[in-house]
């Protein structure tokens, strides 16, 4: 999965409308909360079978740092 795939279907799971970009703060993202890591834990483990905590992204600053968390993954 590229990334471009990767943040259309985080865009999904979070049921936003405007454009995300891996250049994001997460802390800028509205919709983005403990409900929405939830579901991207889900997707993640759906995807990718990467077992993730909601910890783990809470380490995380912007949309790049959760790619990162995907490792080679996502090119």
């Amino acid at each position: 999965m590229d990334k471009a795939e990767f943040i259309a279907k985080f865009k999904d799971v979070l049921q936003r409308d405007e454009e995300i970009n891996e250049e994001m703060h997460l802390d800028d993202i509205i919709e983005y909360d403990s409900m929405s890591q939830l579901n991207v834990v889900v997707l993640i483990d759906t995807e990718f079978g990467i077992l993730i905590t909601p910890e783990d992204l809470d380490e995380c600053e912007k949309v790049k740092d959760i790619i990162l968390l995907l490792g080679d993954n996502v090119i």
